[in-house]
């Protein structure tokens, strides 16, 4: 259950502090940020004194929902803040207040876990309303993807036709290979999106054996996608440790590698520079693709992970296609009993899978 965040008085603090296994903690105003608000302000309203005032004034700036405890004796206190709050569009909730033998205490800690449950609720309810936007979004732009190549496809056809029956064999030719390439990216496109699905249902199978990294990086390197050939991109190869033994589909490894290279490709400039780096760090293989020039931001890192994050990319300016093939990387890699993340660099952002070294090398 989520853990409410809630900000909170110095005395109902302490009372409440004894009660350890609760779904919330008391978040010290310091501690409040734009990154990791509060998600409810416990305010104590109270005759004796106008502190709180201040505070509803915060919490209606911020928007932060509010539950207001009072003297259940006292309920005239209410209503010069019913009127006032009244079309504010402040979440306000009324918490009448006894004593504490009277068990306040135990009805505050049942509406609060009662808050944690609804919280749990609307959070997953979003996400889930955010998913199926990224897949509709996804879709569309899956559409697109897929018509643009068979739509020039079609256009190289008709001039194939053409420099055929005039025997122009070089524009043939040129003709052939755009056909060629396109066919690819189109397989390309539908493999990742078949196979991430299958990962996801525990149905693609992964055949382990024991693989020096030097072998499958060797293979992608010496044959890399053809959009780094295209726009004439240097690689700059730093490989450390390649002799490491690693228990890896080299297959599948070696399309993970290809796919990363390739979304480096989109977004680097043309006869730019991708930086690969390879090491051993602990227990670790560590391989590191570069995309120079993106904007890292570490608040975005884990939504760059998740499935349908082809907008969360172009935000940070890379352009990761429909996302498809970094969806897959991941769970390629993760199917390994490794991990990718995305890591901020001076020149950029760094694509870093990190595998465990095979038993057998240790």
């Amino acid at each position: 259950m989520h853990k409410l965040r809630l900000a909170l008085s110095a005395e109902w603090s302490k009372q409440l502090s004894s009660l350890r296994t609760e779904p919330w903690e008391v978040v010290p105003d310091a501690a409040e940020s734009e990154e990791r608000p509060w998600d409810l302000l416990v305010l104590e309203i109270s005759s004796r004194h106008s502190a709180w005032k201040k505070r509803l004034e915060q919490a209606r700036g911020k928007r932060t929902p509010v539950l207001a405890l009072y003297p259940a004796e006292q309920p005239q206190v209410l209503a010069p803040l019913q009127a006032q709050d009244e079309g504010q569009g402040l979440e306000l909730e009324w918490f009448p207040v006894l004593d504490w033998e009277s068990g306040t205490l135990k009805a505050l800690s049942k509406r609060l876990r009662e808050r944690a449950a609804e919280y749990d609720l609307a959070g997953q309810l979003k996400r889930q309303q955010q998913q199926q936007q990224a897949r509709e979004s996804l879709m569309q732009k899956l559409v697109h993807d897929m018509k643009s190549p068979l739509t020039v496809m079609l256009m190289d056809l008709g001039m194939l036709e053409r420099w055929w029956e005039k025997g122009d064999s070089a524009r043939f030719q040129v003709g052939v290979e755009r056909v060629t390439q396109n066919c690819e990216e189109l397989i390309g496109m539908i493999q990742n999106l078949l196979d991430a699905n299958r990962m996801r249902q525990q149905e693609l199978e992964v055949s382990l054996r024991t693989l020096g990294m030097g072998a499958v990086l060797r293979e992608v390197l010496e044959n890399p996608p053809s959009a780094v050939a295209k726009k004439n991109i240097q690689l700059q190869l730093d490989l450390r440790n390649t002799e490491v033994s690693l228990e890896l589909d080299g297959s599948i490894m070696g399309r993970v590698l290809e796919s990363l290279l390739k979304l480096a490709a989109r977004t680097t400039p043309k006869g730019g520079i991708v930086e690969v780096r390879t090491r051993e760090s602990g227990q670790d293989m560590e391989i590191e693709v570069g995309i120079p020039q993106a904007a890292f931001d570490a608040r975005r890192a884990q939504a760059l992970l998740q499935p349908y994050a082809h907008e969360e990319w172009r935000a940070l300016g890379v352009d990761a296609g429909n996302g498809i093939g970094f969806n897959f990387c991941r769970m390629a890699v993760e199917r390994h009993g490794g991990t990718l993340g995305v890591e901020g660099r001076e020149s950029g952002v760094a694509l870093a899978v990190r595998l465990p070294v095979s038993p057998r090398q240790l």
